[in-house]
């Protein structure tokens, strides 16, 4: 499929910030525009104040996401649900984390895990959700 420009899909965008959007979506993370360099795009320079801008020595070190395969992130994503369902239900630490190899979830387990119609009586957005659970 051949790339549609932003100038096409934007015509009333002005030429900075179509620059700026070029550069912050580009594809491969090496070629990607920095955060510093973003902040000294023309087209944000308004928002640009250095003395207001925190700055950072070292890089974050992400590798605690690394997965081999696709049933070790099947894994991954299983946990995160289950511990933002238990978080949602109010449940401190019914399945602690595990910092070993990630273990997948018992049918049991997530058997006993109520569902949104459960709660509710229908399925329901998660902003609906939280403004019920607020009371707003």
């Amino acid at each position: 499929m051949k790339k549609v420009p932003f100038s096409q899909m934007y015509p009333k965008a002005t030429p900075e910030a179509l620059d700026l959007l070029e550069k912050l979506l580009t594809f491969d993370p090496a070629l990607r525009i920095t955060v510093e360099e973003a902040l000294k795009h023309p087209y944000l320079a308004s928002y640009h104040d250095e003395e207001d801008e925190p700055n950072h020595d070292y890089h974050f070190d992400f590798s605690f996401e690394s997965v081999e395969g696709i049933d070790d992130m099947k894994r991954m994503i299983a946990q995160e649900v289950i511990d933002f369902k238990n978080q949602k239900m109010g449940n401190l630490n019914p399945l602690s984390r595990n910092t070993g190899p990630l273990a997948a979830p018992t049918r049991e387990y997530i058997g006993n895990v109520p569902k949104d119609e459960d709660l509710h009586g229908g399925a329901m957005d998660l902003d609906e959700e939280l403004r019920i659970k607020e009371g707003l």
